[in-house]
Formats: C-alpha cells, structure tokens, sequence
C-alpha cells in the first residue's frame, strides 16, 4: 500500500494542478437514479449522486473546488436534500458536512500515509483544493446496511491491500469498489506483487457472483457486467503466463501477443518487474 500512495503523489505532482471540467452520466436503476460524476481532476476521480423520489445520497464526493461547485450545482438542480454524504476511499465534498464512512476509516484517514497523501495535495493544490472534512463521522460496520429512502448500502469489507474501506452494494444492483474494473492492461500501481493478481481475481469473481448489474469505483466511474467478465478473463491469462514464463521479458512479451493493441502496454515491463521480483 505504501508504494500506491507514494506513486499516487508523485503522478499528481507531476500532472500538476488542472482547472477541470467534468461530466455526468445517468444510469436509470428503476427505484433510483445513480449520476457518475467524471471529475476529469489529475487524479482520476469520480464521485455519485444515488437520487430517490425523496432524497439524494453522495458516495466520495469531489476533492477540488472547482469540481466541487460544479458536482454540488448540479446536486442542487436535482432539488432534494442531501440524507447522507458517505466518505468511502477518497475525502471531499462540504468540509462541514457530517458524513458516513466505513469503520476504521475516520482514523485512517487522520494518520500515517493517507494523512501524508492529503497533506502533499495540500501542498500540490494550494487554495484550488477543499478544506479536508472536519464536520461529525458516523462510522457503518462491515456488514452492517443503511438505508435512504428504501436504497439499502451494505457494508462489505474491501479487499486485503487496498485502502481498507469498503465494498458497497447499492440497491442489489450497484456495486462500489475504489477502482472500476477496465479494460486496460494492469498497471503497476494495481499490481504491485502476484498475490495483488489473486486478490483481483478473487474480487471480480465475488463481483460477478453479487448479482449487480453496474459496477462503480471512485477510479474510473461505471462500467457493466461485460467489463468485469473481460477483466477477470485478462487477469487469469495474466496468472496463467505468470506460472508458464520463466522471466519477466517473456511475459510480457507473452502477454503482448495474447491482447495485441491492448491500452497500457507501456506500463508492463514494470508490472512485470514487480510480478517476478
């Protein structure tokens, strides 16, 4: 973990700061409406609106003050109250807001290497970033539901090597990870050592059994069914070249012939770097 926040910096400070612009998407889910905001900011962030007939939910919402006003215009344009601001992986939105965040994730998130993360974009944003929340926190026990106007959010745990926040399932119908599954190659980041591959592997096999039809991540937004099934058929070729290659040069050369003109492919010498050190 240590070794996304420290990537995650450097890409930001490197990126530097962008007056971004971004943009909705609505899914009609029938009892409710999810509305993904891409923020287009240097990080790659997304943030929703969950809207019933009476109310609005917000899941991490924006970090920069423009997206901000750009995400909360448009919330106000909806005309419904706010019931809940849930703080799952990412800290945003009204910085006196109470919000509702996985359990363990309020400390988390004042301390160690998420602390030193959001005080580098500090540093990095200046006045274009948002006061950090200090409004109340209630915190949601993994397995434990909260429900908004007859939307249910269950609280699962996230996978082991992430940000320990939570997987969501909103509604049995969306499920909300930190990263969207894609269709790019691994990176990295994502793929530090072989046991990140298994624990990929083992979570888009729990998304797929979960019985949701969308599948949102504060990375990368919302994606379908047919994206994760894709994903999960990469990641075991990626497991699979992995045992059968004996050095990280034929694997990704291996790889490279198995998804020819895949996104990413410039990232692989150091995914492979990391899955065979």
């Amino acid at each position: 973990m240590k070794k996304f926040f420290l990537t995650l910096a450097m890409m930001v400070a490197f990126m530097g700061v962008v007056n971004a612009q971004g943009r909705f998407e609505v899914k009609d889910m029938d009892s409710f409406k999810l509305h993904t905001y891409y923020t287009n900011d240097p990080m790659g962030d997304a943030a929703f609106i969950v809207e019933t007939a009476n109310g609005l939910v917000t899941i991490d919402a924006p970090l920069l003050k423009d997206n901000w006003e750009e995400f909360s215009n448009y919330a106000r344009e909806l005309h419904k109250h706010i019931d809940y601001n849930i703080i799952n992986f990412h800290e945003g939105g009204d910085p006196k807001a109470a919000t509702m965040r996985p359990e363990g994730m309020t400390k988390f998130m004042s301390e160690g290497m998420y602390d030193s993360m959001m005080k580098g974009f500090q540093q990095n944003f200046g006045d274009k970033m948002l006061d950090r929340p200090s409004g109340p926190s209630t915190e949601i026990k993994f397995g434990e539901t909260l429900n908004s106007n007859g939307v249910t959010y269950k609280f699962e745990q996230a996978p082991a090597g992430g940000f320990p926040g939570a997987t969501i399932i909103i509604g049995e119908k969306i499920r909300h990870t930190h990263s969207a599954p894609n269709e790019a190659h691994i990176t990295g980041m994502s793929a530090p050592n072989a046991a990140a591959v298994d624990v990929a592997i083992d979570d888009l096999q729990k998304a797929l059994a979960s019985g949701c039809e969308l599948f949102i991540g504060s990375h990368g937004g919302a994606v379908n069914k047919a994206v994760v099934e894709n994903q999960l058929e990469y990641l075991q070729t990626v497991q699979r070249l992995l045992k059968q290659e004996k050095t990280a040069d034929a694997f990704v050369a291996a790889l490279k012939k198995a998804y020819p003109g895949k996104a990413g492919e410039d990232a692989l010498p150091q995914v492979a770097a990391n899955l065979y050190k």
